[in-house]
């Protein structure tokens, strides 16, 4: 992985958790808009 994506998926991870977003069993829906940025974050 590049760089940029490890510190992306850490800072992305951090927040998740630091701020309980995600527990376990829960459910997750994606909406794209077709953007990059959409596509980068389903990605990570």
């Amino acid at each position: 992985m590049s760089y940029i994506i490890k510190k992306l998926q850490g800072k992305i991870n951090q927040t998740i958790y630091g701020y309980n977003l995600i527990e376990e069993g829960d459910k997750i829906m994606v909406g794209l808009s077709g953007g990059k940025d959409s596509y980068a974050l389903l990605y990570l």
